[in-house]
């Protein structure tokens, strides 16, 4: 049985609106695609150049950030809903080589594109509220990892591929984090089980320039744009992924619970501890290129992130 052809459905405008929408939007808190890979992509024609399911995986993400549908009633085509492309994506996933036999196994098959495909959703369903589901597809795309020593350092000579495997190791560790620290479930990546490399901040897509005009006009000057450094923001989300992981075994894993209600004198010290790791953290920010700019609201988007999980990591200590 041949998969739906939504992907292939969608218009070459839609197709370029979407992926412009992925790679300005999602990319930049979500730096897990190794972008220098698709600067001479054709937007029109994207599965030219990239695998058909991970097509149907960005265009089911970035059809939930997009707000340019037409109205019903318009002769402009109205391209499928996320949910559509989320299952289009798992259909392709299922495809073997020869792209017309659909079996499980095939999803279940570790590779780069899978991995790729299974954490990209997961991510869209988190932000569909569908928790459930987000948890179970990051928990694949985590085992699929491991299998494919993800977690430990490059060891090739082909840099580019490092690169590829260091953006989806540490943005899936960071997306793991973030489902179990929300759902209240065990952490199943850990600091201490991977010794994989940040991905390297020397990339074009770190010094890509976003706009602070806010509406004011498109005749500003370029003074007025800032460098993005998503993989410099990525490196501090790490950093801060590792105080929420141990937040979430110190003080709200299953032993510590009961350490902290046999000796809450402990339990306060280890409270007080984290929270001058966290502090710390913040500091390191302040210090930073990445601060948060408080008085010309000109931070780039990874800080905005990262500081609100940092004040909702003293809530978690707190309570």
């Amino acid at each position: 049985m041949r998969p739906r052809a939504g992907i292939r459905e969608v218009s070459a405008e839609v197709s370029t609106r979407l992926l412009l929408t992925y790679f300005n939007c999602i990319h930049p808190l979500w730096p897990l695609l190794y972008k220098p890979l698709y600067a001479s992509l054709d937007y029109a024609s994207p599965t030219d150049a990239i695998p058909p399911a991970l097509v149907a995986a960005i265009f089911a993400i970035a059809s939930c950030v997009d707000r340019s549908q037409p109205a019903t009633n318009s002769i402009v085509q109205k391209y499928p809903e996320p949910s559509q492309f989320f299952e289009e994506a798992l259909d392709l996933l299922q495809l073997g080589s020869d792209g017309n036999i659909q079996q499980l196994g095939n999803v279940l098959t570790p590779s780069i594109t899978n991995c790729q495909v299974l954490t990209i959703l997961s991510l869209q369903q988190h932000g569909t509220a569908e928790y459930s589901r987000a948890a179970i597809l990051c928990g694949l795309a985590s085992a699929m990892a491991i299998e494919m020593r993800l977690h430990r350092a490059w060891e090739g000579d082909n840099p580019i591929k490092g690169e590829v495997q260091s953006r989806l190791w540490w943005n899936l560790y960071v997306l793991e984090k973030m489902i179990s620290c929300e759902m209240g479930r065990p952490v199943l990546l850990r600091r201490e089980e991977t010794d994989c490399l940040y991905p390297s901040a020397n990339e074009a897509d770190e010094f890509e320039l976003m706009s602070t005009n806010f509406g004011r006009g498109s005749a500003q000057s370029l003074d007025q744009s800032i460098k993005l450094r998503s993989i410099s923001g990525l490196h501090t989300t790490i950093q801060l992924s590792f105080i929420m992981e141990r937040i979430a075994r110190e003080i709200y894993g299953i032993n510590a619970r009961k350490r902290i209600r046999a000796d809450q004198a402990a339990g306060e010290a280890k409270r007080q501890e984290l929270s001058c790791i966290l502090q710390a953290w913040e500091e390191d920010m302040d210090a930073s290129a990445l601060r948060l700019d408080r008085q010309n609201f000109n931070s780039v988007p990874a800080s905005v992130t990262n500081y609100v999980v940092s004040c909702l990591a003293k809530v978690y200590i707190l309570c």
